[in-house]
């Protein structure tokens, strides 16, 4: 019992066909109405998103503001250290130079027991 191509399908093989196309209608249906929500949804996120990206930003740019802030101090330190620095190597200069001629002057004295050079000779100065 076969249909010929002439014959008209059964009704078993009609209703499978509207179930199908009712199914595909009502899957297009739930994807318009999710896409629609999903775009209001969306909008809200984008808007939520941009107001966060706002207060992102200024808060960056107070962050940078007192980075730059802090950075300008730091530089101002840093010249008055090399100043400061610079004087301290002078007198420290100093001192060593007035050590060097101390020490000097100090391998020139003689001894108070040392005669030489006084009319004495070595062994006089040394008995005496």
């Amino acid at each position: 019992m076969r249909n010929n191509s002439n014959e008209r399908p059964s009704r078993k093989h009609d209703r499978k066909l509207l179930v199908a196309e009712e199914s595909t209608k009502s899957w297009a249906d739930s994807d318009s109405e999710s896409s629609s929500s999903s775009s209001s949804s969306s909008d809200s996120e984008q808007a939520e998103s941009s107001s966060e990206e706002l207060e992102d930003t200024d808060s960056l740019k107070t962050e940078l503001s007192k980075l730059r802030i802090e950075n300008e101090l730091l530089r101002s330190e840093s010249s008055e250290l090399k100043a400061e620095v610079e004087k301290l190597t002078k007198e420290m200069s100093s001192w060593t130079q007035s050590a060097r001629a101390f020490h000097k002057l100090q391998e020139i004295q003689k001894s108070a027991h040392d005669r030489t050079g006084l009319g004495f000779s070595n062994s006089e100065s040394s008995e005496g």
